[in-house]
């Protein structure tokens, strides 16, 4: 079976300012890297902050695929106060049980450039999933996020992933 990479997140890249997310602290903000585009402050002043979004599944998910979750983070931390970041994927049933569920513990290096990050995210359950939430929650530490994305790719071996990362290292 394909996997159809088709992102589950609505308005990751915050094109539509804070359309279908939720949040707390929270600030939507010119991009500080990129003119005319924009992106989530989090952790203003030290505050602790999260922003979440829920997914309702139309669809039957690729139980034969694992998702990917993609971001990016620009870590403006000062020294003295790093930055700790919490993401969760998690899969629902349709009587609100949580499925699955894959907690992420981030401790982003301080750049002065976009740091990209991807998670393998496990294949959901074969039982009938309703909604996917994705939930970022700032314990400390002051970053901005942009460009989400929550998509199916093929579930590889470990043969697989050493030969797909020679090859695109032999031809970068």
């Amino acid at each position: 079976m394909a996997c159809s990479g088709i992102n589950l997140i609505k308005n990751g890249g915050f094109t539509t300012g804070l359309k279908g997310w939720q949040g707390k602290h929270i600030y939507l903000v010119p991009n500080p890297l990129r003119a005319s585009d924009q992106a989530v402050l989090m952790g203003y002043n030290s505050v602790r902050s999260y922003i979440r979004q829920k997914v309702r599944v139309r669809k039957k998910l690729e139980s034969q695929c694992n998702y990917y979750l993609y971001f990016r983070l620009l870590n403006i931390s000062n020294k003295s106060e790093p930055a700790l970041l919490y993401a969760t994927v998690a899969y629902w049933s349709p009587d609100n049980r949580p499925l699955r569920a894959t907690p992420l513990i981030l401790k982003p290096p301080k750049t002065t450039s976009w740091f990209q990050y991807f998670s393998i995210i496990p294949a959901p359950p074969p039982q009938p999933v309703k909604l996917v939430t994705v939930h970022f929650t700032l314990v400390r530490g002051t970053l901005f996020l942009d460009y989400l994305r929550l998509a199916s790719h093929p579930i590889l071996s470990v043969n697989q992933v050493v030969e797909e990362k020679l090859f695109s290292v032999a031809e970068g």
